[in-house]
């Protein structure tokens, strides 16, 4: 059985997380403050210490640095608990040697996760075998930061956040989709991206706190995970790999917003709704060897992402049909040749 020093100043927090990892198979030795924490950790040699930061007389900075200058005690595992959730404070915590920074409050499945992660990397490091890589791709980040109970079904037309909402978290789509957009001050709509199952939403604001820059809501009936945004931070910081690939992520899609800026500058209408349409037929149906099916596209959507009136759309749309390269019916759009349709340039 490991033995877990957990030192937490606040009676109520520390029985409640004392429980959640005895019923776990842990045995747990309390302290209510950083001068008790020490002395049990050289007393008992616990196999991982938990230990809260805002604590009266000697605070988590100190009780890290005395153990960790202490060759007794200096490579047991150190795991901050902390209501302090700025990214600084998140530097400050592992800059100063933490292995890991869990912050309040945190649900009993991240809490026991960073335990497992930490004794297990103890216990490889021990043996000589590799340490487990905790650095998934982030396609499947969810399966570390998002539970099987907090997936949750939305609602076709469900606003996940608002445009100006505080960020409080990260949405990883499993099934459907999802728009983001921007709403003028006359309550237009200009759509800004489209996702879909594998896709994170709101996540653009991980590194900051601004206000969100755009709403999302979903297109139709959706299974998604929600994350809090400093769980998302403590695992880039943990974790370069995965602080690498989130990096790379963002560069591409803010080469993409580029891209779609650039269109609105200089592309015609014609081409944008031309580029709309096939990006459209892309999200709902991505196998191109399968027949393409006939496309149920609204006329207000269409305007909000090529960034025209409803009037100028529906002109358009018929211009297209006359030029045989869509075909109308019964409110369905069809792309008879979509090589076609991808050739126009004005």
């Amino acid at each position: 059985m490991k033995t877990i020093l957990l030192i937490e100043d606040n009676r109520p927090g520390r029985e409640n997380t004392a429980e959640i990892l005895e019923l776990a198979g842990y045995a747990v030795v309390q302290a209510a403050d950083g001068r008790q924490g020490i002395l049990a950790a050289r007393q008992q040699r616990p196999d991982l210490i938990l230990c809260d930061i805002m604590m009266p007389g000697l605070d988590g900075y100190g009780v890290l640095h005395i153990l960790s200058k202490d060759p007794a005690t200096a490579g047991v595992p150190f795991v901050f608990l902390t209501a302090k959730s700025s990214l600084e404070d998140f530097r400050k915590g592992m800059n100063t040697g933490a292995d890991d920074y869990l912050t309040k409050p945190f649900d009993g499945q991240s809490l026991l996760l960073a335990v497992e992660l930490r004794l297990q990397k103890l216990a490889a490091t021990r043996s000589g075998d590799p340490a487990p890589d905790p650095a998934p791709g982030l396609g499947e980040l969810h399966t570390l930061l998002a539970p099987e109970h907090r997936q949750k079904t939305y609602r076709k037309r469900t606003l996940l956040y608002r445009e100006g909402d505080v960020p409080a978290g990260i949405y990883f789509i499993h099934e459907g989709k999802v728009k983001t957009f921007k709403t003028d001050e006359g309550g237009n709509e200009y759509v800004t991206g489209l996702s879909s199952a594998g896709d994170y939403v709101g996540h653009l604001n991980v590194v900051e706190d601004p206000p969100y820059p755009n709403s999302a809501t979903t297109l139709e009936e959706c299974v998604i995970s929600f994350f809090p945004l400093q769980e998302f931070r403590t695992l880039l910081i943990r974790s370069p790999a995965v602080a690498r690939q989130f990096s790379a992520r963002l560069s591409q899609q803010l080469m993409a917003r580029e891209q779609q800026l650039l269109r609105l500058a200089y592309h015609s209408v014609r081409k944008r709704l031309a580029d709309a349409l096939l990006s459209y037929q892309q999200l709902y149906h991505p196998d191109a060897d399968a027949p393409a099916p006939d496309l149920l596209v609204s006329r207000e959507y269409l305007a909000a992402v090529v960034g025209a009136s409803k009037e100028t759309i529906s002109r358009m749309l018929s211009k297209l049909k006359e030029a045989r390269l869509i075909d109308i019916r019964g409110g369905r759009i069809s792309i008879p040749d979509v090589e076609k349709l991808r050739r126009i340039r004005v």
